[in-house]
């Protein structure tokens, strides 16, 4: 997974990330940076380091969405990166 494009409505939304590390026992496994609309929200994230395995995190941001969709990218340092949901509010 590198991308998620979403269709909506240009404006400013509540954006709420979801993870949870159910794979990974150990710190520095799994490392991403996560893009929404072009501007890094999260940085050399690692979701073990954050909250352990079996555990959930949720990350929240504030975006704004032009070109009527939402573009959401990940980039991995080691191994993949993974998200377990996705929740827009208005």
């Amino acid at each position: 997974m590198t991308s998620y494009h979403i269709p909506l409505a240009d404006g400013t939304y509540h954006l709420n990330l979801m993870f949870a590390e159910n794979y990974y026992t150990k710190r520095g496994t799994r490392v991403f940076t996560v893009k929404a609309e072009g501007a890094t929200i999260l940085s050399n994230f690692d979701i073990f380091a954050k909250v352990g395995k079996n555990h959930a995190d949720i990350e929240s941001f504030v975006v704004k969405v032009t070109g009527n969709r939402l573009d959401l990218g990940f980039s991995a340092t080691k191994d993949l990166a993974k998200i377990s949901a996705i929740e827009i509010l208005p």
